[in-house]
């Protein structure tokens, strides 16, 4: 048997998504040279892709034994360690693969587990364009340009730290973040030294430039000095006790890397839609299934046309049931009680263990468990909601 041609074939099966076909060429192949790492990696690959992640975790792990400098096994099986939970054994693997976008995922790692400073400093690695100023220096009659180069829930996150920043002494600081929070930065932060650059102005030289992400490693937090919620405070913050609106956000962006498990069918939420309360949908898209199933329910779906108004919908109620998506964010930030349903292998932010995260105060985090399954987070929504008192 050609082999190398037998591998293109079972590639070609992956990358049509017949998992199935590729998964029996590549155990073919197997037979006849089980010690390739290559085909390893291959059958890995297919196993993790069809969710069986213990099974690629041994595929991986043995193609790193026949090629200990196999990065993109050594990556893939941080990844599938990752998937199961096993966060420590999967930080080894992670810088055994010698990339920056492993140390950063690393980072990550850390981060959910609580360990700040050095998870930030190993965050930092994603950033493909280095900050030209890491704390020590003074700003003191400097210029320093800060820009959001993430996503939209990211920069919302991040903007906890402009505080700080505007507190340092910089002559002038520009703040310049994604064209669709323009308008919500410049109402929070334009002030004193510090200035929100509009979509038409053009991007000054100054003698410093950071990343907006990068603040969380400059400022090196412990548990103690974190900088958290509300910090968006003009577009209210409410802490109410008696729930009667809540707004909903099931879906994010489907073009996420994630997407797949952190937004929910609308559907799933038919149990909290019959209780006695008055819903409100808060995202912007909604998908054309959900918006056809929506249409039999009795959520009032406000007219999202951009992230201010999108704040104002979220303000106007006094709950905010979620995925993890900008809405989260957002609603954490300007301290509205949130409910943050989230998958079993979730983002750093929400941390790993535990209703709470030290980020968002009023945000209680509810979670998948091993079957990854939203039915359960569902009924503890419900629970929740039925037990409902000063607090969430």
């Amino acid at each position: 048997m050609n082999i190398e041609l037998k591998n293109s074939e079972g590639l070609a099966a992956l990358q049509l998504g017949d998992y199935e076909t590729a998964l029996k060429i590549f155990e073919e192949c197997l037979t006849y040279d089980p010690s390739s790492p290559i085909l390893l990696y291959n059958k890995g690959l297919t196993l993790f892709l069809t969710d069986k992640f213990r099974e690629a975790e041994h595929c991986f792990k043995e193609a790193t034994v026949f090629d200990s400098k196999y990065t993109e096994a050594w990556a893939m099986l941080g990844a599938a360690r990752i998937e199961q939970r096993k966060f420590d054994m999967a930080i080894p693997a992670l810088y055994a693969a010698n990339t920056a976008e492993c140390e950063a995922l690393a980072g990550q790692i850390m981060l959910g587990q609580g360990y700040y400073p050095t998870g930030f400093g190993q965050f930092e690695k994603r950033h493909k364009v280095p900050s030209t100023w890491d704390g020590s220096e003074s700003l003191v009659g400097k210029t320093l340009l800060i820009e959001g180069t993430e996503g939209l829930g990211d920069q919302v996150f991040f903007a906890r730290w402009l505080g700080r920043v505007n507190e340092l002494g910089a002559d002038q600081v520009y703040i310049k973040v994604h064209e669709a929070l323009i308008d919500l930065f410049d109402w929070e932060f334009e002030l004193g030294r510090m200035h929100v650059l509009r979509a038409d102005e053009e991007t000054p030289q100054t003698d410093h430039r950071i990343n907006l992400g990068s603040l969380g490693a400059i400022f090196r937090c412990s548990a103690g000095t974190l900088p958290v919620a509300p910090y968006f405070v003009s577009w209210g913050c409410c802490n109410y006790t008696d729930v009667k609106n809540i707004g909903l956000a099931w879906s994010g962006n489907i073009m996420h890397l994630n997407d797949r498990r952190r937004s929910i069918p609308l559907p799933f939420f038919q149990p909290i839609l019959d209780l006695n309360y008055n819903f409100t949908c808060v995202q912007k898209d909604v998908r054309g299934g959900d918006a056809d199933y929506m249409q039999h329910t009795k959520i009032n779906r406000a007219e999202i046309e951009n992230v201010e108004v999108l704040a104002r919908a979220i303000a106007d109620q006094d709950l905010i049931i979620t995925v993890d998506t900008l809405t989260a964010n957002l609603a954490g930030a300007m301290g509205i009680p949130t409910i943050v349903l989230v998958p079993y292998v979730c983002d750093w932010r929400w941390g790993f263990e535990g209703e709470r995260t030290p980020w968002y105060p009023t945000v209680r985090v509810l979670r998948q468990g091993e079957d990854r399954r939203w039915e359960p987070v569902i009924e503890r929504v419900m629970e929740k909601l039925k037990a409902y008192g000063t607090t969430v």
